[in-house]
């Protein structure tokens, strides 16, 4: 996880321990593009604006995060393309994903 990034989301946790933040637990980049997709689909936006460069992720650790997502039962959807020689998906297509609702409770507990 970029250093900055935790950075912002432990200094918002810091912040914000009272209330609902206080059983909140930062674990990684699967939780960053979990609150994004919750976030889209309140906006009723497509998830075609959240990907690697927008988030400023690796692509690898973005496809990562996804398939965490997805084992955890919190995305579906999710199309990976491959290319020979590569574990690493090429392309990432959320277009058909959503969020399952233990994604949602998941994201809800976020803050």
């Amino acid at each position: 996880m970029r250093s900055d990034l935790l950075l912002k989301l432990t200094q918002t946790h810091i912040e914000n321990q009272d209330g609902p933040w206080e059983n909140v637990s930062l674990t990684g980049p699967h939780d960053l593009i979990l609150i994004r997709l919750c976030q889209a689909r309140r906006n009723q936006q497509d998830f075609s604006a959240i990907t690697a460069a927008a988030l400023d992720f690796d692509p690898r650790i973005f496809s990562m995060a996804l398939k965490h997502l997805e084992k955890q039962g919190y995305l579906e959807g999710v199309a990976y393309t491959y290319q020979e020689d590569n574990p690493y998906p090429s392309e990432v297509d959320l277009s058909k994903a959503h969020v399952t609702p233990a994604g949602e409770a998941y994201e809800k507990k976020l803050g």
